[in-house]
């Protein structure tokens, strides 16, 4: 007999990471709510002061409540982590992801409960896969570039082309964990997506992108050489295109996931982590080429 009122039945997620990881937290723990009939809480304590990372889910109509304070100094996170310990809550037994892949133990998860890991895999959400859609689509931006491009993406073949570098190439511990994808991967993976629409280039590295990858077959843009631009901003526009090439990046799986064109082709890397104990089984949609 299940004693746990109404009010008391919570899912709790502890959100942590980058953008592309926030949504997938998010995913996950707003369709084990939906499923519980429970309250979905987001827990933000993780983006203290030090962190590179910040809180960015408050740019999507997300439905949750919000506790903790992105930002604050490390040692308000500390007391709240204590108070939390000494109070009679409800947040539940604790759930950890175990791996990265799917587990089945996840459809057997009740509320209350608090949530922790990252959930890079569609099969967490796929029953409520057109809501999260609908809550998680980014807002259209105003800036000048963007609304310039979505004019270019409208193309009946247009391709978004995303290539993350950055820590992959330049931080020794990071590259232990992640693939680097090669040019020939961007190449072979262009070549399988028929039509001559044209190709807009997202990057951390753009100087690599135009010494390396060029299409002389279709028109290229390459995207933020001339301002800065915000990462949902290109989120909104990646998700425009109607054929994808993504990188082994959380943020261009969005980016792909996220589009509503029908018809389009998105291209995975077959390599995502370069530790061989890491498996990602699931988290490439069934769809989606592998290369």
């Amino acid at each position: 007999m299940n004693n746990v009122s109404e009010a008391e039945k919570i899912v709790t997620i502890q959100l942590s990471g980058g953008l592309g990881n926030q949504l997938f937290q998010y995913a996950a723990a707003r369709s084990l709510a939906v499923r519980n009939k429970s309250r979905l809480i987001i827990d933000t304590g993780f983006f203290d002061s030090r962190r590179h990372r910040k809180y960015e889910l408050h740019n999507f109509s997300i439905s949750a409540e919000i506790v903790g304070q992105p930002g604050q100094p490390r040692w308000q996170k500390i007391l709240r982590s204590w108070l939390k310990l000494l109070s009679a809550d409800t947040a539940g037994p604790v759930y950890s992801e175990p791996h990265m892949h799917f587990d089945p133990a996840w459809n057997s998860l009740t509320a209350p409960i608090t949530l922790t890991g990252y959930f890079q895999s569609p099969r967490y959400f796929e029953a409520d896969a057109d809501l999260i859609r609908s809550e998680l689509t980014p807002p259209r931006p105003s800036d000048t570039e963007s609304l310039r491009m979505e004019e270019v993406l409208a193309d009946s073949d247009s391709v978004s082309v995303h290539v993350r570098r950055g820590d992959y190439v330049t931080n020794p511990s990071t590259r232990k964990i992640y693939c680097e994808c090669s040019r020939d991967y961007y190449l072979n993976a262009l070549a399988r997506i028929s039509g001559s629409g044209p190709v807009v280039f997202f990057s951390d590295d753009m100087a690599w992108v135009r010494a390396n990858l060029s299409i002389p077959q279709r028109q290229c843009f390459w995207v933020g050489e001339k301002s800065a631009r915000t990462g949902i901003s290109d989120l909104w526009l990646m998700s425009k295109a109607k054929h994808h090439v993504i990188a082994n990046s959380t943020f261009s799986w969005w980016g792909a996931w996220l589009s509503k064109r029908d018809a389009g082709v998105t291209v995975a890397p077959a390599e995502w982590f370069r530790d061989t104990n890491i498996r990602c089984d699931d988290l490439i949609a069934r769809e989606w080429l592998r290369m």
